[in-house]
């Protein structure tokens, strides 16, 4: 099927019903027809366009651009894979950037981030494997701390020096996962 069919056949179809690159396809192929037109008619923005889509015109403006991504990471968009935020900022990088991007994401299963992608942005024209790897690095997980609630501090540990609480705190933690996992 020509390119030509493929857009007929996806504006035939509701809007809604669309992925996210096939969304794309349809607002690129409204908005090529639009900029071909003589200078007098052509008088739909991004904004007018949105309106007929139930869109803003940044959101159009987004849709826009993820056409010029490489087909495997539209298919992470469509498949939820992949952040249609993320996915615009990488869209801005060279086809050859975003082939790296996509092979090492896939070799060590990383979920690309806005950040990751907003780094590997500032460097485009200069990525390699090797750079790439280095910003696809999963982050580390932050580390939770837990509060504990004024009522039980009141009640078991008023007045008691910190460390000596943190003390009792570990010692009952211990106690407890000791527990556990003798009943297992």
């Amino acid at each position: 099927m020509g390119k030509k069919n493929i857009e007929s056949a996806l504006m035939e179809r509701p809007f809604n019903d669309l992925t996210t690159s096939e969304k794309a396809t349809v607002l690129k192929a409204r908005f090529d027809k639009e900029a071909s037109m003589p200078g007098a008619q052509r008088i739909k923005t991004r904004e007018a366009i949105g309106e007929e889509y139930g869109l803003s015109g940044s959101s159009v403006g987004r849709l826009l651009k993820l056409n010029d991504l490489i087909d495997p990471l539209k298919d992470m968009v469509d498949r939820g894979a992949l952040y249609a935020e993320v996915a615009v900022q990488l869209a801005f990088l060279p086809e050859n950037e975003q082939q790296i991007v996509y092979k090492v994401a896939k070799e060590t299963g990383t979920k690309v981030t806005a950040n990751m992608a907003i780094q590997l942005r500032s460097h485009t024209s200069m990525l390699t494997d090797g750079f790439v790897r280095r910003y696809l690095r999963k982050e580390p997980i932050k580390k939770k701390y837990y509060k504990v609630p004024g009522r039980i501090v009141e009640k078991y540990f008023q007045g008691m020096d910190p460390n000596m609480v943190d003390s009792i705190v570990e010692q009952a933690l211990e106690a407890w996962f000791g527990k556990e996992a003798s009943d297992v």
